[in-house]
């Protein structure tokens, strides 16, 4: 806006109106003139003002409308400003600012204004705004860095405005609303100044002046985190102020600052030279403190909120600090009172309080300290006294204080002493769970320490604390515990409990020692950090029913009756929530209703409510040692008797302490140990449910137990098993005995607390698993004989008790697997056997399914044992008996292993064996037995070895009844016709197949018969059989195999044989009836007795005799008789000993008799050796007649050929002797129809052959040849010829191995060679 240019009025009026102009101008020119001059220089102030707000700031000031007035500023010129706007941004600070002033009111003298100096004298600023943010997106370090640096800078001192007259100015402030807001610092401001009014006047260097002031100061936030001041407090006051430019200070006297409704003297000091300092001091004699507590930020109002001080008190605060960015200001508070009423939250009521101190937050006593530690958060309170009544208590606590820094936010240190009634301790202190009743405590103590909450005071406490006469309440019961004393020594977190004394009934005091941890967690309802304590308990004797009985003797009537287990769980939360207790116990007799242990050793926490830690609980119960780690819990349930337990057990002792826990009627206990390691759970109220839950090691050693029903002593050495809740699992392990291959044992008992408590409802069941990679069945018998003759395997000493054993032990429902993979049964070795033993009811032992494999055999075996039930079978010698099942099927030729035949080998083929056995026990041995069963053979090939010969058996069949076996079967297929049956039996069968020496000797019997056999078929068929077996070691030689095989047979059957065959044929040669006994005599000699057959017309008989005893040959004893013997039949059957002559021969009769008894010796190759017999043969033929037989005829010398035609004999009896094979003939005369002669000599079979026929002369007359001479001797036969028959068939030359026959006169070579023979 532009100043228009001067007008000059130039006046044309009459001179008569001249002196009305001076008056006008006087009284109208003079404001207008005023008027005028500010009118035209409107723009000369707004150019001032825009040239001051351009050197001191940057950004826009816009003034909307200036009117210009001589009325306001009268006789100086004033101006009004509208719409004032100013708006900035400091790009540095990121500060945005903005001024809105709706009208401002100046007031300038006119020289000034017509000299351009602007110089305002007046200021009326009216409805305006004024604020400032900082809005940044730069980091706090950058703006804190910025107010550091500012005040590092030189400080200018008071530099007033040019624009203000130095004379003096008025001011006035109305309406204005001042905001500003920094989120970066955390600083907001807010004021509503209603009026601020005053002036000053300028004197040389000082300004002097006043002021009115009326604000509400909405927020003085100096760090809005933690709250603002004042919080909408209104402020009035009247102060003077002097200004001092020189010096650059400002001070305010004292003057009456009121806050609100509240009073304060207030005096005020501004250095802004180099020092840059402020001071203010604030006294209030009527200090309301609630009232005070609204003017301060949330942070300290939040300290002090359950502070109540009822009266006013006097205060006195003084102020120092600096204008710099971060100084922390000094400050001192001194308050005191008397008789005053203090409330401390809801439960502290202090009365009669008289207290004094000081506040300040400088708590270094010197400026090193002050320089490296002070910090903003400093403070201190210090109370040289503090005497009050807190109910029944007297309080007294002196040279305190309570300091608080970073380090140490509540840092209190006091000497207090305490004193009053129990009751009004219980009161302080609003325990949820225990009141007190009577009596009187004291503490002493100094407190020093860091406390955040005012319970924690007793944490930082070191004194003594006593409480004496009283009567401990757990308020939800009224269950009461009266007490001696309680004292403790305090120190600071950990207390000691010097003793607590219990008055027993019996006259005893229960004394408790121990320590607490956090004592202050009892002072609060909800601790941070709750109190622990550890207390030790220690007595001779101690009885859990007296401490009962005492604690319910106060009980009102109307809570007597009240429910054991419910008051148990008050109790337990009680102490828990009070005291999370541990506890030392040592008793050395602990004793709860009938039960008492010994030597307790204890240490357990309570680590809630219903839960007690046994970190170990060793004790003594009747001298077994037993330690438990873990938990009992008591539920807050129904189950009124449940007290759960959860530990880690070690029990170890003599195993009798188990007749006294458990109600055991199965055993007696009469030796042994026992251990247990491992874990045990479960509601001890119900002992059967702790085992039904235990998990760990057991373990008997040297054990002892007797069965009385049986009178039986079970004896174990040592025994691992592993208890898994209701089960006992035998640890696998293995079992040796001496040298034996071990034997691995594993198996389980369900339901085992049966075992230990008869009145158990649930069953038990016992199994056991034997299992061993090799076991040899024979060394394992002879080990267990061994320890049966030393006494360690113990039987029954009765036999009624075993139907009460089984029945006993078939309530545990055992059973039993076994699982051998090799057994060695004698030579045999087995594979893959396994059993199966179980009770089927209360008296039958089952075996089930008994299986075992060797090579390509499978057997399988099932049984039972059945205790005799009956009282007569209880009182006799058999209490149980045997019922067995065996079936057996495989491969023949597994047989041989177990038969151990040495003859009889079986090549191949099936066999099959059914066995029932049956027997009775005494006294553990086997009686009575009985068996029946069936062995049957198919398609077997039987290598008897002896013959060398392989003999194919299409079925045998062999039945078995009482150790006696009994051969039904024995099919072989003969070529041919011939047909052969086999029957017979073998006693001590069992003998037999076990090859057994004993006593009872096994023997058998067998019968062989055949309605036809052909000789030539048997031949056959040992022809074929021979060809399928190798030739046998020719070093071995016949005759040791034939003696070998008959030993055989001998040892393994002691066998007797008998032989029937109805029609026997021998090429030509057909007999019938023929019949042989073959047997053994008791020194093991062969014999072949009664063999008969019907001979031609007669019989034969023969007996041998073959000694196998011999170490080399085999002696051979043989008797044969032959009666009635048809000659012409033995002839025409015996091919006519291949004779034509013979054959062709007209007649041919007689009867043969013979008797020949001779001994020798068997060949190597077992034929009998003809040069060993001796002995005598004895001939009878009768009735012999020999017609027309053409060698005799034709060769008769000097007698008619007719004469020996027909040739009749006399009766030829005659011995002849068998001297060494050889035969020897004595004189015997041959009397026939034709000749009469004497023979003798000597003949060997197949060898040689001497003979000397003597005939008398008189043979040469005349004969009819039909009349049989009488008989006569030798000498009296007359003068003889002779004619010798000579032939030895061991020449080397066929020709010379014919008979010759040599015609003598003399007998004199005859008798040189009978006395050669003698």
């Amino acid at each position: 806006m532009q100043n228009p240019e001067p007008r000059q009025n130039k006046s044309t009026s009459l001179k008569w109106r001249k002196r009305i102009l001076v008056a006008l101008a006087v009284l109208i020119l003079f404001p207008t003139a005023l008027f005028t001059i500010g009118w035209f220089n409107r723009d000369t102030v707004i150019d001032a003002l825009q040239d001051w707000y351009g050197e001191n700031s940057s950004g826009t000031l816009t003034i909307g409308k200036v009117n210009a007035s001589f009325i306001s500023g009268f006789p100086k010129v004033g101006f009004t400003l509208k719409d004032i706007e100013q708006t900035s941004t400091d790009t540095i600070l990121d500060k945005f600012s903005s001024i809105n002033i709706e009208e401002a009111k100046i007031v300038i003298g006119a020289g000034n204004l017509l000299s351009g100096n602007i110089k305002i004298e007046s200021i009326r600023l009216k409805n305006a705004v004024i604020s400032s943010e900082v809005i940044s997106k730069k980091s706090l370090g950058y703006h804190q860095q910025l107010k550091r640096d500012k005040a590092n800078k030189k400080h200018k001192g008071i530099i007033m405005p040019e624009w203000l007259h130095a004379d003096g100015v008025k001011f006035v402030l109305e309406n204005i609303t001042y905001v500003t807001k920094d989120s970066i610092l955390n600083k907001y401001f807010n004021l509503d100044i209603h009026k601020i009014e005053g002036s000053y006047k300028g004197n040389k260097n000082q300004l002097l002046g006043n002021l009115f002031m009326d604000v509400t100061v909405n927020n003085l936030g100096f760090n809005t985190k933690k709250g603002s001041y004042f919080n909408g407090a209104r402020v009035t006051g009247s102060p003077d102020f002097t200004i001092d430019l020189e010096n650059d200070s400002i001070s305010l006297p004292e003057f009456l600052f009121k806050v609100d409704a509240q009073n304060f003297d207030l005096s005020a000091n501004f250095d802004f030279s180099s020092s840059n300092h402020y001071e203010f001091k604030l006294q209030n004699l009527k200090t309301n403190f609630n009232a005070t507590k609204g003017l301060l930020p949330d942070s300290l109002a939040a300290k002090v909120a359950k502070f109540d001080i009822q009266k006013p008190f006097e205060t006195k605060l003084q102020l120092r600090g600096k204008f710099t960015y971060g100084n922390n200001p000094d400050l001192e508070i001194h308050f005191s009172t008397d008789s005053n009423a203090v409330n401390v939250g809801q439960k502290i009521h202090l009365k009669n309080t008289s207290f004094s101190g000081n506040l300040t937050n400088d708590i270094y006593e010197t400026d090193s300290l002050r320089d490296a530690k002070r910090t903003v958060k400093d403070l201190k309170v210090t109370f040289n006294n503090l005497n009050a009544d807190l109910g029944a208590i007297k309080v007294d606590i002196n040279n305190s204080y309570y300091k608080s820094t970073p380090e140490t936010l509540n840092f209190i240190k006091a000497q207090i002493n305490l004193n009053g009634s129990n009751e009004a301790l219980a009161k302080l202190i609003e325990m949820d769970n225990f009141d007190f009743e009577g009596g009187t405590f004291q503490l002493n103590a100094v407190i020093s320490g860091d406390i955040n909450t005012p319970s924690e005071f007793i944490n930082k406490a070191t004194g003594h604390f006593n409480l004496a006469n009283t009567r401990v309440v757990l308020k939800k019961n009224g269950l009461q515990l009266p007490l001696e004393t309680i004292d403790v020594s305090l120190e600071r977190e950990h207390s000691t409990l010097r003793q607590l004394i219990v008055n027993l009934p019996n006259g005893e005091d229960l004394v408790l020692k121990g320590s607490l941890k956090n004592i202050a967690g009892l002072l609060s309802k909800n601790p941070t950090t709750p109190t622990t304590s550890s207390i030790s308990l220690n007595s001779k004797r101690l009885n859990i029913n007296n401490i009962i009985a005492l604690s319910k003797q106060f009980i009102p009537k109307s809570q007597k009756n009240r429910d054991d287990r419910k008051t148990l769980h008050e109790i337990l939360n009680a102490v828990y929530k009070q005291f999370h207790p541990s506890f030392d116990i040592n008793v050395d007799a602990l004793t709860f209703n009938d039960f008492t242990i010994n030597d307790l050793r204890s240490h357990i926490d309570l680590v809630d409510s219903k839960t007690i830690l046994m970190r170990s609980f060793d004790f003594d119960y009747y001298g077994a040692f037993t330690s438990l780690k873990g938990s009992v819990v008591l539920p807050e349930n129904n189950l009124k008797d449940a007290i759960y337990i959860n530990a880690e057990a070690t029990s170890r002792g003599n195993i009798s302490v188990f007749e006294q826990l458990f109600d055991i009627q199965l055993f007696r206990f009469d030796a042994g140990d026992y251990q247990f390691h491992g874990n045990v759970k479960g509601n001890v109220k119900e002992f059967n449910e702790i085992l039904n839950n235990a998990e760990g090691d057991f373990t008997l050693t040297n054990t002892k137990l007797h069965y009385p029903p049986a009178n039986m002593d079970i004896d174990i050495d040592s025994l691992a098993l592993f208890v898994d809740n209701a089960d006992l699992h035998l640890k696998k392990f293995n079992l040796e005995i001496g040298e034996l291959y071990p034997i691995k044992l594993s198996g389980k008992i369900t339901g085992f607390p049966k075992f230990l408590m008869d009145d158990a409802q649930d069953s038990a069941a016992i199994f056991l698993k034997i299992n061993a990679p090799f076991i040899d069945s024979n060394t394992w018998l002879t080990t267990l004989n061994s320890l049966k003759y030393d006494d360690k395997l113990k039987t029954p000493k009765g036999n009624s008790g075993m139907f009460r054993l089984f029945k006993d032990l078939n309530t545990f429902n055992p059973e039993i697997e076994i699982e051998i993979d090799s057994l060695k049964y004698k030579d045999l070795i087995t594979d893959q056997l396994k059993a199966k033993v179980y009770f089927e009811n209360d008296s039958i032992l089952k075996l089930n399914n008994l299986s075992l494999n060797y090579k390509q055999t499978t057997a399988n075996i099932s049984g039972k044992v059945k205790a005799h039930i009956a009282q007569l079978d209880t009182l006799d010698t058999n209490p149980f008996d045997l019922d067995v099942l065996v079936s057996v099927d495989g491969k023949s030729e597994d047989l041989n292993d177990y038969l151990k035949t040495k003859n009889f080998i079986f090549k191949s083929g099936d066999f099959e064996f059914k066995w029932h056995y049956k027997a009775q026990s005494k006294n553990l041995e086997i009686v009575n037995p009985t068996g029946s069963g069936d062995l049957k053979i198919s398609n077997t090939l039987v290598d008897y070895t002896a013959a060398g010969l392989q003999i194919p058996v299409d079925s045998l069949h062999i039945a078995i009844d009482n150790d006696v076996a009994r051969l039904k079967t024995l099919d072989i297929d003969l070529p041919g016709k011939s047909s052969v049956f086999f029957s017979g039996a073998i006693n001590q069968f069992s003998n037999f197949i076990n090859n057994d020496r004993d006593e009872k000797v096994h023997s058998s019997n067998f019968l062989i018969y055949s309605p036809y056999l052909d000789d030539s078929d048997i031949k056959a068929f040992f022809a074929n059989a021979s060809s399928r077996t190798k030739k046998q070691n020719a070093d071995e030689g016949a005759l040791k195999t034939f003696k070998k095989a008959l030993v055989g047979i001998n040892s393994s059957f002691y066998p007797t044989a008998t032989v029937k065959i109805d029609t026997l044929r021998h090429d030509d040669l057909q007999v019938t009836n023929f019949g042989i006994q073959l047997l053994f005599d008791h020194r093991g000699n062969f014999e072949i007795q009664d063999t008969h057959l019907n001979f031609y017309g007669g019989s034969l008989a023969l007996n041998v005799d073959v000694g196998l005893q011999a170490k080399n040959d085999i002696p051979i004893n043989m008797e044969m008789r032959a009666d009635a013997i048809n000659l012409n039949e033995l002839v025409s059957q015996l091919n006519y000993f291949n004779d034509d002559a013979l054959r062709n021969a007209e007649k041919i009769e007689g009867t043969l008799n013979f008797n020949i008894e001779t001994i020798g010796k068997l060949n190597y190759d077992g034929k009998v050796d003809m040069n060993s017999l001796n002995g005598k043969l004895h001939l009878d033929l009768s009735n012999f007649k020999l017609y027309n037989y053409k060698p005799i005829v034709e060769n008769s010398v000097l007698m008619k050929d007719e004469r020996f035609e027909k040739l009749s004999f006399r009766p030829i009896v005659q011995t002849f002797e068998i001297r060494n094979g050889e035969i020897i003939i004595p004189r015997t005369e041959i009397q026939s129809s034709a000749i009469h002669f004497f023979a003798e000599g000597r003949f060997k079979l197949n060898e040689y052959m001497n003979v000397w026929l003597s005939l008398p002369w008189k043979n040469l007359k005349s004969n009819d040849g039909l009349t049989l001479p009488e008989k006569t001797t030798f000498a009296n036969a007359g003068s003889k010829f002779y004619l010798q028959l000579v032939q030895d068939k061991t020449e080397e030359k066929e020709k010379n191995r014919d008979l010759k026959v040599k015609f003598r006169l003399s007998n004199r070579k005859l008798g040189k060679m009978k006395q050669a023979q003698n």
